[in-house]
């Protein structure tokens, strides 16, 4: 088919604007700083952590083409009060909240720590007393100090877990007494207590405790989750 010289004139005038167009998309996407924290999100989330994303198209500023989708990572927090109370201001369509992906987060266990009296539902349908979760988790601190910090109630090593040594003596003679109580407990009835301590005894471990629920009690809710 013969074109007239006006026809291909034009023709040839569109594939120009077409190579120059791809020429300039292809340089803006050399160029472009496309974000993807899905890994780190994802981790977070893995951490029992409250995640803020931003997510966006990436365009070509001369062609308006997509070059990419963008996803980063704004912030992380523990609780969800804290994501509300540091989003307050304009709304951005571009921002949203992405839950924990586990069961046991910091929020929930200071939650148990704070309501010793309460009862938790665990994800199966099981229900546990909460002084049997503080019981436990004070079991759990105990075991995280070293053979010779346990045996003199003590904390004596710098390495970052079990007790703090302002809480070492009354945290461990409380473990110790209140393992005992319960082995006995279970060789008399022949099952568990389902308690683990009084109510008076979960309410002042709990009060020590609470200091551990960020670091080292979500660490223990998680090693017992993986299992």
């Amino acid at each position: 088919m013969a074109f007239t010289d006006q026809q291909q004139e034009h023709l040839d005038f569109e594939a120009g604007a077409a190579t120059e167009a791809e020429n300039t998309f292809t340089q803006s996407k050399r160029n472009a700083t496309v974000a993807d924290d899905s890994k780190e999100i994802k981790a977070l989330r893995k951490q029992g952590r409250y995640v803020v994303v931003s997510e966006h198209d990436v365009c070509c500023p001369h062609t308006d083409a997509v070059i990419g989708h963008s996803v980063r990572l704004v912030d992380s927090f523990f609780s969800k009060a804290e994501v509300v109370f540091a989003m307050k201001g304009p709304e951005s369509p571009e921002l949203y909240i992405l839950p924990p992906l586990r069961f046991w987060t910091a929020e929930r266990i200071l939650d148990i720590l704070g309501h010793p009296d309460g009862v938790t539902t665990l994800e199966g349908g099981k229900t546990l007393n909460n002084t049997l979760v503080i019981y436990r988790f004070l079991q759990r601190m105990f075991e995280r100090q070293t053979a010779d910090e346990r045996a003199d109630y003590k904390t004596a090593h710098d390495n970052g877990v079990g007790f703090s040594g302002a809480d070492a003596r009354l945290l461990s003679d409380m473990a110790v007494h209140s393992r005992k109580f319960n082995d006995d407990y279970r060789a008399r009835y022949g099952r568990p207590n389902t308690n683990g301590l009084t109510a008076k005894q979960a309410t002042y471990a709990a009060r020590y405790l609470k200091k551990y629920a960020r670091t080292q009690l979500v660490a223990i809710a998680g090693e017992a989750e993986g299992a």
